[in-house]
């Protein structure tokens, strides 16, 4: 039987994610039941209410918190957080992956959120543009195969940010494209990038970003890399002492000196941490972690005191494939370049556990946390769940 080149990207896509061994719960939200209309003073059928109409004007408000899910039913949801309620679903949104980020450079956030057609294979992406109260994209752009991840930053270092997007063909390729408010236009091809997770943020401190892949291939085989434009966009491996594809990598400055590192783990879980320091980047810790899986990381002020923390979460696969239990682990700089433990919280997550963004949601100074459809905080010594969102969360992403 012969298969499609679509499909075997979708396959890939898929092989990604079991070679990272997360599990992703999939959600279908149904309705069910009988219509019946009211019925008036005569006993007759009354018409049914006029539903309210869409929202207008600036959805996504930066005044206020707002958290974008991607959900299992192929929904995009905007969560305002200071009101506790949903402010707008966008169907057919596509829910497997959301970005927030000024896309188009008119100094508004917009929503890009990816979505692979489950019958056809075919993958888009769609702009959902800031004060576009409808129900329709602002763009909408199909993509030559399933894509894997996207991530929204400066890549070329001409001011303006970009779209990434990985896994587009069939030599593992990341596109980058450039947008305006009505159209997008994809301005180059790297290959040879893969299909694991990826990260767009400035890896060597030189205030722009560079692209990061959990692992390349041919060349770069079961290497992470690390992209970088100097005129030409440029792949460096990064340097392990055993070679396995790690998840989503995080950047952010864990040690309190000057400058970013990265944090990620690998498939053998094993956590590393790099740093660039003179043309070159440099393993500068790794350390034997459970064995578990891992769904990305974040590095955050989560405690308020000033110091950087780094919070991934982990589950377990029992009882033939069965997730039982999730737990969110807290890793603290504790000098000369070691970091260790601070905290482990039981998520009870069954397997909802997709990712984890941090942002101050709250404005209390300390970062709370987004796993999956958890969002946690520091309360005087510990973590602790304050809200359950949306059980069908399949991505988020924090304004």
């Amino acid at each position: 039987m012969d298969i499609s080149a679509a499909a075997l990207l979708q396959l890939e896509c898929r092989g990604r994610e079991s070679m990272r061994r997360i599990v992703l719960g999939l959600f279908v939200l149904a309705v069910c039941g009988m219509m019946v209309a009211p019925m008036g003073m005569a006993g007759k059928p009354q018409p049914p209410p006029t539903p309210p109409p869409e929202p207008t004007g600036n959805l996504i408000i930066t005044s206020n918190p707002q958290l974008v899910f991607g959900t299992g039913a192929g929904y995009v949801r905007l969560y305002d957080w200071v009101n506790s309620k949903f402010s707008h679903t966008w169907s057919g949104g596509g829910g497997n992956k959301v970005v927030i980020g000024d896309v188009d450079n008119d100094g508004a956030k917009e929503v890009v959120s990816r979505y692979i057609d489950a019958g056809t294979g075919i993958a888009y992406f769609r702009v959902w543009n800031n004060g576009d109260g409808s129900n329709s994209p602002s763009i909408t752009v199909q993509m030559p195969s399933p894509t894997c991840d996207m991530e929204i930053g400066d890549v070329d270092k001409d001011g303006s940010k970009e779209l990434v997007i990985s896994g587009t063909d069939s030599q593992g390729s990341a596109e980058v494209w450039s947008c305006t408010n009505s159209a997008c236009t994809k301005e180059a091809t790297i290959p040879n990038l893969g299909y694991m997770d990826l990260t767009v943020a400035d890896a060597d401190n030189d205030g722009y970003a560079e692209i990061m892949m959990g692992q390349g291939i041919g060349t770069y085989s079961r290497q992470p890399v690390i992209v970088d434009y100097n005129n030409v966009y440029s792949i460096t491996p990064l340097p392990m002492r055993a070679n396995y594809p790690v998840v989503k990598v995080s950047v952010g400055n864990i040690d309190g000196t000057s400058g970013n590192e990265l944090f990620s783990i690998d498939v053998n879980d094993v956590a590393h941490i790099w740093k660039y320091s003179i043309l070159n980047y440099i393993e500068i810790w790794s350390k034997q972690l459970n064995d578990a899986n891992y769904a990305g990381s974040t590095i955050a002020d989560i405690d308020g005191d000033g110091n950087i923390e780094i919070a991934f979460p982990e589950y377990c696969i029992l009882n033939h494939g069965r997730t039982t239990t999730g737990t969110l682990r807290i890793y603290k700089y504790d000098g000369s370049n070691s970091w260790s433990q601070s905290g482990a919280y039981d998520t009870n997550s069954n397997g909802l556990i997709s990712n984890v963004v941090s942002a101050d949601v709250d404005r209390d100074g300390a970062k709370e946390l987004v796993v999956g459809n958890q969002v946690w905080n520091w309360d005087v010594s510990a973590m602790k769940l304050i809200q359950t969102i949306d059980s069908s969360v399949s991505d988020s992403s924090i304004t």
